[in-house]
């Protein structure tokens, strides 16, 4: 299968050479309000081309890039929004955690005693 699709595109590949071979003198660009054609309007035609598709490739890379800086500085200001919120948050709740965290307050001071007490023992 690997060798079909190699195969195809080498035909195509040849297909178009010699296309662009053979039909040279088709082609026509208007430069400078004359018009020129045969080969040297061919040249100046793929050269055109050629120029255009590398320009557009340093904008989609410029863009790409710029979008990238954007969605990152916008990841962090959303990121710091959620945090804001949970701080907002906890601060509402935390007069009706009140009683739940003085319940903690007291097992946690009867773990260290009993803890201590345990460490003492083993000494």
């Amino acid at each position: 299968m690997k060798k079909l699709v190699a195969v195809a595109i080498l035909v195509l590949f040849a297909m178009l050479v010699w296309d662009i071979g053979l039909n040279l003198n088709d082609m026509h660009v208007e430069f400078d309000g004359d018009e020129v054609g045969g080969p040297l309007g061919a040249l100046i035609g793929l050269v055109a081309g050629g120029a255009g598709l590398l320009i557009a490739g340093v904008v989609l890379a410029a863009v790409g890039l710029f979008l990238a800086m954007l969605f990152a500085g916008l990841g962090i200001v959303a990121i710091l929004g959620l945090a804001a919120g949970a701080v907002v948050l906890a601060a509402l709740v935390s007069p009706l955690l009140l009683p739940l965290a003085l319940v903690m307050l007291v097992v946690w001071a009867l773990s260290g005693r009993r803890k201590a007490r345990a460490k003492a023992e083993a000494v």
